[in-house]
């Protein structure tokens, strides 16, 4: 077993990211914790600190305090802590610590309510007529590749799935018989909900998934390059990036908007939040309403001039 004095922290580094795409997490955790633990590890160099075992208690009260005297954001401290946490948890795991330091420091940062963007009705109708468009007017080389990529689009929009549960599609992930799909959440977040049925809208999906799917591998990736290799989240995202660019949309389009956008319509129109906690693949429900439903000051006094036993009427 390797000992924590002979283990470097660009070591712990590369142990740490070999455990993440061993856990199945995606592009963009992975990355999120290459560079907090990087600038973690310069930190530490310049405390003269290179290894494992230098790394304490003591030492990690130092370097979040620094973090909240450069006036970081309080979702910044949290993406930090949380990097470190897989880090020691990683160690610990492989026996390398006796235990995860951090378990002894209690970081609470404070976080502000962030606005979210939403898209409109309309700007959902100028994203799909775009890709349509785009599709119209590629040349027969991009036919292929504009079919795929207005198929992404219409299948984030009406399922609100994550673009690294998409990336991860398989065929016989696909049911047109029961016109749904089987997505498998990734990653060890405890909010994320392993597996789940997503329904397909038969009238405007079936069809072009059948031509996807026609005579394919059961077992090859549903979205795939130009070379025939899985199709990443990064690639995923440029994707969704270009098609809001070409639509004209000032709003910054990405996997998450759409996401966003997704569950927020459904709560908006009244779905049940149970239903809608089940399609976004969370496995509280505290989670969709937390992070998803949106309540205007106007929308709130409406509701209690229609609901409340006085404003209502009902003991007057």
């Amino acid at each position: 077993m390797q000992t924590c004095a002979s283990l470097t922290l660009e070591e712990a580094l590369k142990l740490t990211l070999t455990c993440a795409e061993q856990a199945a997490y995606g592009t963009v955790s992975i990355n999120s914790f290459r560079g907090n633990l990087s600038t973690f590890i310069k930190w530490c160099k310049s405390k003269g600190v290179s290894d494992v075992q230098g790394v304490d208690l003591a030492l990690l009260k130092t370097h979040f305090m620094a973090l909240k005297e450069q006036q970081l954001s309080g979702y910044t401290i949290k993406a930090r802590k949380r990097s470190l946490n897989y880090l020691f948890d990683c160690l610990v795991e492989k026996e390398i610590v006796a235990e995860n330091p951090l378990s002894h420091l209690m970081i609470k940062p404070r976080l502000t309510n962030k606005v979210w963007d939403i898209l409109t009705l309309n700007e959902m109708g100028m994203l799909l007529e775009g890709a349509e468009k785009k599709h119209h007017h590629a040349s027969p080389k991009q036919k292929l590749t504009t079919f795929r990529d207005k198929l992404i689009l219409k299948l984030m929009l009406s399922t609100g799935m994550r673009s690294c549960e998409l990336s991860a599609l398989k065929v016989k992930d696909v049911n047109l018989q029961e016109n749904t799909l089987h997505i498998r959440g990734k990653g060890s977040n405890w909010y994320i909900k392993r597996n789940r049925i997503a329904f397909i809208d038969e009238k405007n999906l079936s069809c072009e998934l059948s031509i996807l799917c026609s005579g394919a591998q059961p077992d090859a990736y549903l979205f795939t390059t130009n070379r025939d290799g899985r199709l990443k989240e990064t690639s995923i995202y440029g994707i969704i990036k270009k098609l809001g660019l070409f639509a004209g949309l000032k709003k910054n389009v990405t996997p998450h908007l759409l996401r966003h956008s997704f569950c927020t319509f459904l709560i908006g129109q009244g779905a049940d939040a149970f239903s809608v906690q089940r399609l976004m693949g969370h496995w509280q429900v505290q989670t969709t309403l937390k992070f998803y439903l949106h309540l205007t000051p106007q929308e709130v006094k409406d509701d209690w001039r229609k609901f409340s036993p006085l404003a209502g009427g009902e003991l007057s």
